[in-house]
């Protein structure tokens, strides 16, 4: 049992040291204790594909690239629990309005709003945001019940109540036979300390800033019992973890939280390494930007054209300068694959896109789930 805490900033090679370390292993002992890279959703597909092609590996049985869910289902199916069906997002809504309307009446605060458009939508998020930070019905009892003593306001004491009533109904529901989106993490923290395969395997996380209280939880457990594990966080020497405003803070409070709690529970602390020198970026423009973010008066460079600022009218006018500026790149020997857009207000410019795209006849693909468009 002990942790190591891997960290540098942006481009210093945290990835690619996980994942070499891993391929190294492999390369010694290929059919040896087990090796988990957990990484978040969006990245397990492409982490596992390049620790099978990306260093010359002809393929591999040891390790394996999971999500904390894929991870779960791992765990309960050695130990139990896999049984239980999970929910989908439109069963989970019907089992939402049900109960809304059979309770209708007995809301405090929820009596008006339950049959508004809507409102469905925000109690599931609202119930899975309660999951992830193992808020259950009572947790929320004792919540209400500190509400009371402290003399909390009329409105607030009965929203308490109407979702202590929600939470307890989706529970009652729910039985022993299914669970939401977030029952497996539940139960995957449970059934960690039964599990072989965890003790035996060796841990790496990657693509993380900060946790949830359930992913947390998670963590804690298998820092205690998995042979060790490896954690690849972004940030610098100079973050302090009591600094709300520094670019690392939440990365910084993650290791601090990590490290005290191994403290706690008499888990060896490994010594950290630190990748102090950029390995990512091929112009210096990039890595002045990286490097000084969130310097303050701006740091000046002279710059070699990689990096351009463009000035619209208007959200229309920039996204066809986008366009324009792709076609472009693409008659100059580019692919649409290779080109990417990161923007914010998804709800103003996936329209925009809709509509200005197809006119320069340049083939696109929106990701609702990370705001993030990639060209195809």
């Amino acid at each position: 049992m002990s942790l190591r805490i891997v960290y540098g900033r942006a481009g210093a090679g945290k990835t690619r040291f996980v994942q070499e370390e891993i391929v190294d292993e492999l390369k010694r002992q290929a059919d040896g204790d087990p090796i988990f890279l957990i990484v978040p959703d969006q990245m397990s597909f492409s982490t596992e594909y390049r620790l099978a092609a990306a260093y010359n590996m002809n393929g591999m049985i040891r390790a394996q690239a999971v999500t904390f869910k894929r991870l779960a289902w791992r765990v309960l199916q050695e130990v139990g629990g896999i049984s239980r069906r999970e929910v989908d997002t439109f069963g989970y809504r019907m089992l939402i309005r049900s109960l809304l309307e059979d309770h209708r009446e007995d809301f405090q605060l929820f009596r008006r709003a339950a049959g508004k458009k809507g409102f469905t939508d925000q109690i599931e998020q609202l119930v899975k945001e309660f999951a992830r930070y193992c808020v259950d019905c009572g947790e929320l009892n004792a919540i209400r019940s500190s509400l009371v003593e402290a003399g909390a306001p009329k409105t607030l004491l009965e929203k308490a109540e109407d979702l202590e009533l929600i939470l307890t109904e989706i529970e009652s529901r729910l039985g022993k036979v299914f669970v939401d989106s977030e029952g497996h993490l539940a139960l995957l923290s449970e059934k960690i300390p039964h599990s072989d395969l965890v003790k035996s395997s060796t841990i790496y996380i990657d693509g993380f800033v900060t946790f949830t209280a359930r992913e947390y939880e998670i963590l804690f457990e298998l820092m205690k019992h998995a042979k060790s594990v490896t954690i690849a966080l972004p940030m610098d020497e100079q973050t302090d973890p009591n600094d709300e405003q520094t670019l690392f803070y939440q990365s910084a409070n993650t290791a601090r939280r990590l490290t005290e709690q191994a403290a706690k529970e008499g888990i060896d602390i490994d010594n950290s390494v630190h990748l102090a020198l950029p390995r990512r970026f091929v112009n210096p423009e990039l890595e002045h930007i990286e490097r000084h973010f969130d310097d303050f008066p701006t740091q000046k460079t002279q710059g070699e054209g990689n990096v351009s600022l463009v000035e619209a009218s208007n959200r229309r006018a920039e996204m066809h300068a986008v366009a324009r500026a792709i076609r472009d790149q693409v008659r100059n020997g580019f692919r649409y694959n290779e080109i990417a857009i990161l923007y914010r207000q998804p709800e103003i410019y996936d329209e925009l896109i809709h509509t200005i795209f197809p006119q320069y006849e340049i083939p696109y693909f929106i990701s609702q789930k990370n705001r993030c468009f990639i060209i195809l």
